[in-house]
């Protein structure tokens, strides 16, 4: 299957679940395929459904769950590799998308990955 026809299906998914059309469960069953996915399209729809998924719920207590399943899903990568630039184009954009995710979904992997970054990319005498 195409790399946009999987992107579709996600975004309906998605849709057909937060219109009540269909139960979350439709969602939780394409997110299980995730493992096998490694192209861009696909999860940049994912990124998109789960941050507008994620501003509804940040505050209760669904947001919790949803978060360690993402941290279960984002761990099959390494993080070392997925922080550093690869130098190819989509590569990168995925990258970049799968660490917006990590972010959004509070992976504390992800949050402490960035931390060091941060804490050994920071200006000399910088208090930030």
């Amino acid at each position: 299957m195409e790399e946009e026809d999987r992107a579709n299906i996600i975004h309906d998914v998605f849709i057909n679940a937060y219109t009540e059309r269909d139960n979350y469960y439709s969602v939780v069953e394409i997110l299980n395929t995730l493992d096998a996915e490694e192209d861009y399209l696909p999860w940049r729809t994912i990124y998109l459904q789960m941050k507008e998924m994620a501003d509804v719920l940040q505050y209760k207590k669904a947001f919790y769950s949803l978060s360690r399943f993402f941290e279960q899903k984002l761990a099959r990568f390494e993080l070392d590799t997925l922080f550093t630039s690869s130098r190819e184009h989509i590569i990168d954009m995925t990258r970049e998308t799968l660490i917006q995710l990590g972010m959004e979904m509070q992976v504390k992997s992800f949050l402490r990955k960035a931390s060091e970054l941060w804490e050994a990319s920071k200006p000399i005498g910088s208090n930030t």
